[in-house]
């Protein structure tokens, strides 16, 4: 047994356990690539975008656009959209070759989050065992399943190898690491808006396990490249012309207090992930096994040893600082309490935990063994029905309205795929109807509802009725398919000059449509107006 561990602390038993690592993160994944879009921000990313994608610019101008919009958009993640060009340029439209770059990424951060747990100070025993619970862990799934996730795995890696530089920088104060390690701090700030607090949680995350840096001037080295990454990104944002969320530090308080629970919600899913959700609502998010995770958690910290319980403090304020922005999100601008965020975060956890009595070795050697597989196989179990889910955009919406039951937007989705889906049974027009009046009786100012109200309405023969719908759509939204239904019941209702507005702000909105094109002109004929 000690000719073994002494093997595994050598460098060349950590890339044996490294490359059995990777191994069984793919093998866990291997049937990803065959699954289809889920029609949540995938499709946008891949073929609304492919024609940005594709252009030779592509990558200069995501320095100086948002994600969703080219000005005014709430996110700035250039490393997100340099990833789908670079995919887009491989692949083309083929979706199979965006999901095996997920399961690539995954892959590289299960290795990465198992070299910066050794860099820790970890045995690497306890490190590998905790990196294969990473690799499977089921709350961690819709990072590699679902298309956008990958901002997470784009993170950790930027995160987990910025850690491994930052240690090494600790130990010896050479400055390349240092520079090494700011670059990984600006890759991750331009990954996603988490990465801003990245670089402090990495320094006191190593300050807990490796003590005091040698030099005090290493305070003042690792704050000013710090703030030289911050400066580079408010000047990235400033060129994006992206927008704040419009809170101010009071606001700011009220929605942390309100989100409060939500770290309750994390832990649970962290150690039981058994409540989990594609599209979890706070309100619809469990809090019981929150609770047993915290007693779980409370438990591993009295069975640490006195003098490395700082190293809880390090692993714990890590986590919570990388959730922190999912704390103080606007409901406006999202409100999904969506788990692939517990990605880069767990590393701070797992450290913590790897230094428990858990993962001493005053246990018995077959009792450790059998309690991971066991955990691991609990974990691939769910993890393989998790994976279900995101074969296609039906599973996927269906349960998000199972299992969000308060989202309007859910059920509006799903009713949606109900009757439109090329390819998959299809639950029927009634199964949308009933899932559109839900999501009105929930929200009816929620995007698209009205539309889809105004479509039933169509449908039943009501016509009034389905103008007042899509005008409230346009109200909301300003929807361009609504101004086209809209020019149509005003037309059966008589009103053939409210159609010819209609119908032009539609052209407005989707120039060059060819039917709706047609529909004008016979009314300007209808009308006597000269067309323009």
């Amino acid at each position: 047994m000690m000719n073994t561990l002494s093997l595994l602390s050598k460098p060349i038993g950590q890339w044996i356990l490294a490359g059995i690592l990777a191994l069984f993160a793919g093998w866990v994944y291997r049937e990803v690539p065959k699954q289809r879009l889920t029609r949540l921000d995938d499709s946008i990313f891949i073929e609304e975008n492919y024609p940005i994608n594709r252009d030779k610019s592509a990558y200069s101008k995501a320095l100086t656009r948002g994600v969703f919009r080219e000005k005014g958009d709430n996110y700035y993640r250039p490393l997100l959209l340099w990833s789908f060009a670079a995919d887009a340029g491989m692949h083309q439209l083929k979706l199979e070759g965006y999901l095996q770059t997920n399961v690539r990424l995954h892959l590289i951060s299960c290795v990465l989050l198992f070299l910066a747990l050794c860099s820790l100070g970890l045995p690497p025993l306890s490190a590998w065992i905790l990196g294969l619970i990473f690799a499977v862990h089921p709350a961690l799934s819709q990072t590699v399943a679902w298309i956008p996730g990958r901002n997470d795995s784009l993170l950790a890696l930027a995160t987990f190898s910025g850690l491994i530089a930052l240690v090494k920088y600790w130990g010896k104060g050479q400055w390349p690491w240092l520079l090494l390690w700011g670059l990984c701090g600006l890759a991750a700030i331009l990954t996603k808006e988490t990465g801003v607090v990245v670089m402090p949680a990495m320094v006191g995350l190593v300050w807990a396990f490796r003590g005091l840096p040698q030099s005090s001037k290493a305070w003042i080295a690792l704050g000013l490249v710090w703030c030289m990454v911050i400066g580079i990104w408010v000047w990235g944002r400033s060129e994006a012309e992206t927008v704040g969320t419009g809170l101010n530090p009071s606001n700011l308080f009220v929605l942390f207090w309100e989100r409060t629970p939500i770290l309750l919600q994390y832990l649970g899913k962290t150690f039981l992930p058994l409540n989990l959700s594609v599209f979890p609502m706070q309100a619809d998010t469990d809090w019981y096994w929150g609770a047993v995770a915290l007693g779980m958690l409370g438990f591993l910290v009295c069975w640490t040893p006195a003098q490395d319980r700082l190293k809880w403090v390090g692993g714990l304020a890590f986590w919570f600082l990388l959730l922190l922005p999912a704390m103080v999100v606007p409901k406006g601008l999202n409100d999904q309490v969506f788990e692939h965020r517990l990605y880069v975060p767990t590393l701070g956890l797992w450290a913590a935990v790897g230094s428990s009595n858990l993962f001493r070795y005053k246990l018995s050697g077959y009792f450790r063994v059998a309690l991971t597989c066991l955990v691991l196989a609990c974990f691939l179990q769910i993890n393989v029905s998790r994976r279900a889910i995101f074969a296609d955009e039906l599973a996927f919406w269906k349960d998000a309205v199972d299992h969000s039951p308060s989202s309007a937007y859910a059920h509006v989705m799903y009713a949606i795929r109900c009757n439109t889906v090329e390819g998959l049974p299809k639950p029927g027009l009634e199964e949308a109807r009933k899932y559109i009046n839900k999501a009105y009786a929930i929200d009816s100012n929620e995007k698209y509802v009205n539309h889809y109200m105004g479509l039933l309405a169509l449908e039943d023969g009501k016509i009034q009725e389905a103008a007042r719908f899509f005008e409230r759509e346009i109200s909301v939204t300003a929807l361009a398919d609504s101004y086209f239904h809209r020019a149509n019941a005003l037309f059966k209702l008589g009103d053939k000059r409210g159609s010819a507005r209609s119908l032009e702000e539609f052209l407005r909105l989707k120039p060059g449509d060819p039917t709706a094109t047609n529909n004008l002109t016979l009314l300007y004929r209808e009308l006597g107006i000269t067309q323009p």
